[in-house]
């Protein structure tokens, strides 16, 4: 991962909400009210004086226990990410950099055993790409993984399409029919396919002032797929909807809102077009928030049972992400206010507010207000269909907190 981190623009620390109370006194009552942005909300005139609850955004609203799709998580960071789960009210969530067998898999592995919120995904060993039988290879490894360790999914880097070759030097595409068999197992064993295809479309772009992203290029300049050297990025999302259409059994996740956040009414073809695609929205509220607001809440409507909730959270002993990386370093007391802005996006409906990573775009976005429903579905109930999950239970034994993992049918070790 990136040694440079992300500050991510802290949210006012207080706010100070008025409170009239109707007595036979004729009192008023002035209370301030200060903490997080998910303080007591303000009761309107002639209500009871038993406090609202809830965000700011959203008075009374409760938010279910969070499920997050797309992290990047070390388990020599246990600690950092406990800490992180209790704070922002996260019940499972997804390590997309599980490893492969032999490298990192069993360790992962022996890390969700502990701390059941911890659900990974498995990587393929593409060191081993060039050897034959590769997809083959590629699919038992995905099994063991599933099997023997408890993995919930896969992952596909964006590496598949823009950085992989053959001995001869040519690119690997996306739809290589040398990992076929691995698409078929992933169909087989009943798991999820996380794909990372492409980038922002500002990625393709001559990386001057006139870029959108920019400063994020300047961090980054390995992160520029401008000139020949590199497919289009048409040409990749084109290469991942024939993997998609070609194995109608498997379900994709197509990380990052589909990389296309850019074209709302694209990403509205594919979803119809494709069944068996999934988005998360991880990294993509600077894009997905410039659309109107009303236009986004119809899709997200629409489509209320195909989005994850996911944010491109990345921990290690060393390091944090929070959806991408610049020149300043955030801390942990960073992460609360990255989660924050998430929810103020989907459960608010105030305009021009700041999104969670400001490296990727300096513009405001307009919140979407989604309906309770859609919001549970977003924030948890989805993945957990998807995932075949349920949510780790919290036990008080003598004063120490324990987290139980829930009950899973025994599976058969991989021969």
């Amino acid at each position: 991962m990136p040694r440079s981190v992300n500050r991510v623009s802290a949210f006012r620390n207080a706010h100070a909400c008025t409170c009239t109370l109707v007595a036979l006194a004729s009192a008023i009552a002035l209370y301030a009210c200060r903490g997080s942005a998910e303080r007591v909300s303000e009761p309107s005139v002639g209500a009871s004086a038993a406090a609202t609850t809830g965000p700011s955004w959203r008075p009374n609203y409760e938010r279910p226990t969070i499920v997050d799709v797309h992290a990047h998580l070390s388990s020599r960071a246990v600690d950092q990410v406990s800490q992180v789960l209790d704070a922002n009210g996260i019940g499972l969530i997804v390590n997309l950099s599980g490893g492969t067998i032999g490298r990192g898999a069993k360790r992962n592995a022996e890390w969700s055993t502990r701390d059941p919120r911890i659900v990974n995904f498995a990587n393929v060993e593409w060191r081993a790409r060039n050897v034959e039988g590769f997809g083959e290879f590629a699919a038992k490894s995905l099994e063991i993984a599933v099997k023997r360790y408890g993995f919930k999914g896969l992952k596909i880097s964006k590496a598949l399409g823009l950085f992989l070759t053959t001995p001869d030097d040519s690119r690997i595409p996306v739809d290589w029919p040398e990992l076929d068999p691995l698409w078929r197992m992933a169909g087989t064993l009943g798991v999820p396919v996380a794909i990372h295809t492409g980038d922002p479309k500002a990625f393709w772009e001559p990386v001057d002032e006139h870029n959108e992203r920019y400063a994020e290029l300047s961090v980054h300049p390995n992160w520029s797929f401008h000139g020949p050297a590199f497919p289009s990025r048409e040409q990749l999302l084109a290469e991942r909807e024939r993997v998609i259409a070609r194995h109608r059994g498997t379900t994709f996740i197509c990380v990052h809102f589909g990389n296309n956040p850019e074209d709302i009414t694209a990403v509205d073809r594919f979803l119809d077009a494709n069944p068996n695609a999934v988005l998360d929205v991880s990294a993509r509220l600077p894009e997905i928030g410039r659309h109107p607001a009303d236009v986004v809440r119809r899709f997200f409507i629409k489509h209320q049972d195909r989005i994850l909730f996911g944010t491109d959270l990345g921990l290690t002993p060393s390091m944090i992400m929070l959806g991408s990386t610049g020149e300043d370093e955030p801390t942990l007391s960073d992460v609360k206010p990255f989660y924050d802005a998430h929810w103020r996006y989907f459960e608010g409906s105030e305009r021009q507010i700041s999104h969670p990573t400001p490296i990727q775009g300096d513009w405001k976005i307009d919140a979407i207000a989604l309906p309770e429903p859609v919001l549970r579905k977003l924030y948890q109930t989805n993945a957990l269909k998807l995932l075949k999950a349920t949510l780790p239970q919290r036990t008080e034994t003598s004063g120490e907190t324990k987290i139980d993992a829930p009950a899973t049918p025994t599976v058969k070790p991989a021969q």
